[in-house]
């Protein structure tokens, strides 16, 4: 039992870098595809147990009607890792 824990935290231990690597790339993306809608885009990137990666983002919408604020936006997306293995 303590060798898979140890297995499962050593997995979870190489993935965090592409963890990071991917929030970075979603808070660029979001403000790339949100510009002038989404205003100070938030990311955040899970592993869920099962091999699974979550993600968060939240933002502002932008005031559409003078004199109201915009909304809150939050929007959170899961699914399995995608995993390249070439041919055996």
């Amino acid at each position: 039992m303590i060798l898979r824990i140890l297995a499962i935290a050593g997995l979870y231990a190489a993935a965090l870098p592409l963890f990071a690597a991917g929030q970075a790339r979603g808070v660029e993306y979001a403000r790339t595809v949100g510009r002038g809608v989404l205003e100070d885009p938030q990311v955040q990137v899970f592993l869920i147990p099962g091999r699974q990666g979550r993600a968060t983002v939240d933002g502002h919408g932008v005031a559409v009607v003078p004199g109201l604020p915009g909304l809150d936006i939050h929007q959170v997306a899961q699914g399995p890792i995608e995993e390249f293995r070439p041919d055996q």
